[in-house]
């Protein structure tokens, strides 16, 4: 890990952005869905693909961030 990149390029910081978007839109009602319970399915399938984003960027990260 010799070269530093810009923390946006981050595949990790944006998985952990996208869960935490799914963990926190349903609760505020930001979710496009008018039943609750496609709210928060929505928001458990958008959490757990910035799950396997972060996991994966941290996988493939050679790079650390400045």
């Amino acid at each position: 890990m010799n070269d530093a990149k810009s923390f946006l390029l981050s595949k990790t910081l944006w998985g952990v952005v996208i869960s935490a978007a799914g963990a926190i839109l349903p609760k505020i009602g930001l979710m496009p869905f008018t039943d609750a319970g496609a709210d928060e399915m929505a928001g458990l399938v958008v959490t757990i693909l910035g799950a396997i984003i972060a996991a994966y960027g941290r996988i493939v990260a050679q790079k650390s961030l400045k």
